[in-house]
C-alpha cells in the first residue's frame, strides 16, 4: 500500500482538476494542466489511468487550436449551463436526485462542509451541491487528511477518511455516476465524454480505496493497543 500521506495528497490533486473542469470554461491553461497531470501510481483501479489518458489525448487534440477551443467552450455551456439545467441535466445534486434546486441535498452538503471547516469549497461554481463543489470539498478533505498523516495525527487522519467515506456514500456516489453517464451519452465531444467517464470511475474507485485504507489503518491501530486494553474496550 502507498504511504497514506502520499496517497491522500495524490487523491486531493485527483479531485482538484475535475472540479475545475466542471466549473470553468476550457482555456489553454486548463488544457496544459490536464496534459501535465500525474497518473494514479499505486492506486486500486488502474482503469482510471485509461480514462485519464483518453482525457489527455482529447486535450492534446484541442491544445493550440483556437477554433477547437472555441467549440469546446460552446460544448461546456451546452452541457453545464442553462440549457442542460432545463433538460434535467444540471450538474447539481438536488436537481438530479430531487428534480429541484436547493433541495434537501443542498442543505445536507452545506452542513457537511460547515462541520468539516470548509463552508464554501468552490464559490465560483454557485450551488453548494454542484458537482464541482462536491469534488472540491473532497480535494480539501484529502488535503486535510494528508496534513494529519504528515503531522503524525493518526486519529485525525482516520476521522478525515471516515468523513470522506460518508460524503462519497451519502452524496457523490449517490448521483454523480448516474449524472456522468448521462453526460457521456449526451455529448459527441471526446473531451467531455472522457471527463464524464473519468469522474464517474475515479469516484467509484476512490470509494473502494477509502474503505480499504480505513480497514488497514484500523487494523494497524488495533494491533498497537495492548491485548488487555482491547479486552477492556
Amino acid at each position: 500500500m502507498m504511504d497514506p500521506c502520499a496517497l491522500a495528497g495524490y487523491r486531493s490533486q485527483a479531485y482538484w482538476l475535475p472540479s475545475r473542469l466542471m466549473c470553468e470554461a476550457p482555456t489553454a491553461e486548463l488544457l496544459t494542466a490536464i496534459l501535465e497531470s500525474a497518473g494514479s501510481a499505486e492506486r486500486i483501479d488502474k482503469s482510471v489511468d485509461a480514462d485519464l489518458t483518453r482525457l489527455r489525448d482529447a486535450a492534446y487534440a484541442v491544445h493550440g487550436d483556437e477554433q477547437r477551443l472555441s467549440e469546446l467552450a460552446a460544448e461546456f455551456t451546452r452541457l453545464f449551463g442553462g440549457i442542460s439545467a432545463r433538460n434535467g441535466l444540471a450538474p447539481i445534486e438536488s436537481a438530479v436526485r430531487e428534480g429541484r434546486a436547493l433541495g434537501e441535498s443542498a442543505a445536507a452538503v452545506a452542513q457537511f462542509y460547515a462541520e468539516a471547516g470548509y463552508p464554501q469549497p468552490c464559490p465560483e461554481a454557485g450551488p453548494v451541491d454542484h458537482l464541482a463543489t462536491e469534488l472540491r470539498f473532497l480535494a480539501f478533505a484529502c488535503y486535510s487528511e494528508a496534513r494529519a498523516w504528515r503531522n503524525k495525527e493518526q486519529t485525525a487522519a482516520r476521522e478525515w477518511l471516515e468523513r470522506e467515506q460518508r460524503f462519497l456514500d451519502e452524496h457523490v456516489l449517490a448521483w454523480a455516476p448516474h449524472y456522468c453517464a448521462a453526460i457521456a451519452a449526451r455529448t459527441k465531444d471526446p473531451f467531455y465524454a472522457a471527463l464524464a467517464k473519468l469522474i464517474a470511475r475515479s469516484c467509484m474507485a476512490d470509494g473502494r480505496e477509502v474503505r480499504q485504507t480505513l480497514r488497514i489503518t484500523r487494523s494497524l491501530s488495533a494491533a498497537a493497543v495492548p491485548p488487555t486494553l482491547r479486552m477492556a474496550e
